[in-house]
């Protein structure tokens, strides 16, 4: 059995930060675009939203329609990462408790491999969900979608089932604090 450590207080990484949103759910827009493989941004952050949803029982992600309402935008974009999640407002702050106004997650559309891809979306939502920083479980027959280095979410896998107990179980605590 893998005992895993999620940790809170990656955004910025100082682990004794513990990061929350001002209200629920989160208001996200997404762009409209595809990817250099032919993969549509929208419908895998979709079902990254609605997975992390169903996994905490809480509603975390709503979408908007109007980006400059969101509380959230995620867009393809390039970047020397795979994915990344940047918090805009409040740009750093040393307290131990920092509320989360707006954020932005860019996924580099240059990832070739469609479960790539989905594992990729899921991970940063993962993050803005409450999992701010990465878990130690990247080994054995199911790593942790928080893991570095994990990333495959096959097409035919249900994002929910992708998210482990201890990832919905951080991201429940951080809505409930």
């Amino acid at each position: 059995a893998c005992h895993c450590r999620l940790y809170h207080g990656l955004l910025p990484p100082v682990r004794w930060q513990l990061f929350h949103w001002a209200h629920y759910p989160l208001r996200y827009w997404v762009e409209d675009d595809t990817s250099s493989m032919g993969y549509a941004l929208q419908p895998h952050v979709r079902e990254a939203a609605a997975a992390w949803n169903e996994r905490t029982g809480f509603s975390l992600f709503a979408e908007t329609a109007d980006s400059a309402g969101a509380d959230l935008v995620v867009e393809l974009a390039q970047t020397s990462f795979m994915g990344v999640t940047i918090v805009l407002d409040p740009k750093r702050s040393y307290l131990v408790w920092v509320e989360v106004r707006r954020a932005q997650v860019k996924v580099n559309p240059a990832l070739r491999a469609l479960d790539y891809f989905r594992g990729i979306v899921l991970h940063e939502l993962g993050h803005v969900a409450g999992c701010y920083a990465h878990s130690d479980c990247n080994q054995g027959e199911t790593p942790h979608v928080m893991a570095y280095g994990a990333g495959d979410v096959p097409d035919w896998l249900p994002m929910s089932e992708a998210i482990s107990d201890e990832e919905a179980l951080t991201a429940r605590l951080v809505v409930t604090l």
